[in-house]
């Protein structure tokens, strides 16, 4: 959401995480395991094919492309993958790492929500007003409250 948002409308918008880096699957980056489905099924190629944020566009910048195509296998091993993810998220000015979601509260005069934001190296906080959120629950849901 945040790669297709970043390059395709004129919305403001940024996406927290609280990990201080991209963590996409830990644990599960096992040498000789491949994704389970096709290269073209990366963060954006379908709905936008002329995106940057392409996993081709990534072997291309990686000057990897001849080696992948010539390799005949378009499989993608589940590192090369994570490092596309995290390429991608060096490129985003929407995300913000190392910051956690304290809290979420619908102020119903203003209309807008407050987000409670806290920077989780130096625990300094910060507010974020928003006329809309989404949130991301993660492998297991843990949905917040919202006042």
């Amino acid at each position: 959401m945040a790669a297709l948002l970043e390059e395709g409308t004129d919305l403001s918008c940024v996406f927290y995480e609280q990990h201080t880096s991209l963590q996409w699957h830990p644990g599960m980056l096992l040498d000789m395991t491949d994704l389970q489905v096709p290269f073209l099924a990366d963060l954006v190629t379908f709905a936008n094919p002329k995106s940057a944020f392409t996993f081709l566009n990534y072997l291309h910048e990686q000057e990897r492309l001849y080696a992948f195509y010539f390799f005949n296998r378009f499989d993608i091993p589940r590192k090369e993958y994570n490092a596309y993810l995290q390429w991608v998220a060096q490129k985003l000015s929407n995300c913000q790492f190392g910051t956690r979601i304290d809290d979420v509260e619908y102020d119903s005069n203003k209309q807008h929500y407050i987000v409670t934001c806290i920077d989780t190296q130096t625990e300094a906080v910060h507010y974020v007003t928003s006329n809309q959120i989404v949130l991301g629950t993660g492998s297991t849901p843990l949905v917040p409250s919202i006042h």
